[in-house]
């Protein structure tokens, strides 16, 4: 019975866990020497993401076994590896049109909105609040409200930034990122209005996929 809040936690890790074998497998064979890209530290950023969502859809359920304070921590890493996912997404879209940004002037900004999500929800973190739902249970508060107000703002520089390079991008990869990027975007604003959901590990493994 308790495991059907991390059912599809576990469905996601273990189409990560393949398509991250599948990854180093093929990767390992070409490039004995390489240096790490941005999708490989996005592929492993989002196997920690789907963990730690798997841990905290346990935790949240769970008040009379778990520890407030583990359940905080728990849930502190999830919505920092979520940021860091989008963050890293924003990212690898930049790389494969225009170049990864240089940490200095312009560049620079491009990083605030990150670096400034991630203070805030270390600081406010002790603030939240966790609520019963008649599907799960939930967690919110200024953390997880700011979470979601940055995946909103990168997800949609994602999409600008998508668009104004559109000619650049090679017409397979064109369509798969699009379709991706428009799924992904529907289930963080369904995720929004409806946090008992727990739809994040899909939307986790839809950016691996795209």
């Amino acid at each position: 019975k308790r495991m059907q809040y991390y059912k599809l936690q576990m469905g996601c890790m273990m189409i990560l866990l393949y398509i991250a074998f599948l990854y180093w497998k093929e990767r390992g064979k070409y490039h004995k020497k390489h240096k790490l890209r941005i999708f490989d530290y996005l592929l492993v950023v989002g196997i920690i993401s789907v963990l730690f969502d798997g841990i905290t859809a346990h935790t949240v359920n769970h008040p009379d076994v778990v520890a407030p304070m583990v359940n905080m921590i728990c849930h502190m890493f999830f919505l920092l590896s979520l940021d860091t996912l989008i963050f890293l997404l924003f990212l690898y879209m930049r790389a494969i049109t225009e170049g990864i940004p240089k940490p200095k002037k312009y560049g620079m900004l491009l990083y605030i909105p990150y670096i400034l999500n991630v203070l805030v929800v270390v600081v406010f973190m002790p603030q939240l609040k966790y609520h019963e739902g008649e599907i799960s249970n939930y967690s919110m508060g200024i953390s997880a409200y700011t979470c979601f107000i940055m995946a909103g703002f990168y997800l949609v520089l994602t999409l600008i930034l998508f668009f104004r390079r559109w000619k650049y991008i090679e017409g397979h990869k064109r369509r798969s990122v699009f379709t991706y990027l428009l799924v992904l975007l529907g289930i963080t604003m369904y995720q929004m209005i409806y946090p008992q959901s727990l739809l994040s590990s899909i939307g986790i493994t839809i950016i691996v996929l795209g």
